[in-house]
């Protein structure tokens, strides 16, 4: 993966800071943020989640969010990329149209995703004010190895519905690069 070539060419270079307001900022290394990724990927494994899966991540702008959908991408499911902000009715429409098997949100958001009435097979929220997976770790030695492919499905974006409901936009691995 493009991620795993990165660990390997600068993998004590900084790949990611996140300044929270909250007191200094926080910093990942191409290689933490890829052991992170592992380990998240791990957990949706032990959670059943297999290449093709959908997985929603009602997220706010964070570490995880990021953490999450890298995740995704190494497993080959997709992420359902929705906004923080949307009502429960918005959350069903997302849900219904792209059949996602769990989702990963803030403690304070899944009373919303319940209100949707959609059925999901699980919820993890992540961790505040670390803003990172733990709950969703799981170990990387049961990670599957899988084949690049460009053509694969990689996230689903929502259009801003300005003139109907809002419409899912899939990208794949190759609109990514």
């Amino acid at each position: 993966s493009a991620l795993a070539q990165r660990v390997a060419r600068s993998g004590d270079d900084p790949f990611l800071v996140w300044e929270h307001g909250d007191g200094e900022p926080a910093t990942w290394t191409y290689r933490e943020f890829g052991d992170e990724v592992d380990r998240v990927a791990a957990g949706l494994v032990e959670r059943g989640v297999v290449a093709g899966d959908a997985v929603m991540l009602l997220l706010e702008n964070s570490p995880a969010f990021l953490f999450c959908w890298f995740a995704c991408a190494r497993l080959g499911a997709v992420a359902i990329d929705t906004n923080a902000r949307y009502v429960a009715d918005e959350l069903a429409h997302g849900l219904s149209l792209t059949g996602a098997v769990g989702a990963i949100t803030h403690e304070h958001l899944v009373p919303r995703l319940e209100e949707s009435g959609v059925p999901l097979g699980w919820i993890v929220t992540v961790d505040e004010p670390a803003w990172t997976c733990a709950a969703l770790h799981g170990d990387p030695a049961v990670l599957p190895a899988r084949a690049p492919d460009p053509g694969a499905p990689l996230c689903v974006q929502f259009t801003s519905g300005t003139t109907s409901r809002p419409k899912a936009v899939l990208y794949t691995h190759a609109n990514a690069l």
